[in-house]
C-alpha cells in the first residue's frame, strides 16, 4: 500500500516529537483490529499523531467499519 502525503506527516511528526521530547514515549502500534491496522500515539501526551486507518480508501473503510456494526 501506498502511504499519502499525510501518512507521511504523520510519521515525520511523530519522529520530530520524539527528537524534541526524548522522554516521552511514543508506540508505533501494529496490532491491527477491525477499523485500524496500527496507529502512532505518544502515551505521555496522550496524542495520536496516526491511525493507519487514514491510508485507506473509502471503499475499504466502509466494507471494515460494516464488519464492526455487524
Amino acid at each position: 500500500m501506498m502511504i499519502s502525503y499525510w501518512g507521511f506527516r504523520g510519521r515525520m511528526d511523530a519522529i520530530i516529537h520524539k527528537i524534541l521530547h526524548p522522554l516521552h514515549d511514543i508506540k508505533w502500534r501494529t496490532d491491527a483490529d477491525d477499523v485500524c491496522d496500527g496507529d502512532i500515539i505518544c502515551e505521555t501526551c496522550d496524542y495520536i499523531f496516526w491511525c493507519r486507518v487514514y491510508d485507506l480508501s473509502q471503499e475499504e473503510l466502509k466494507k471494515r467499519l460494516k464488519i464492526e456494526d455487524d
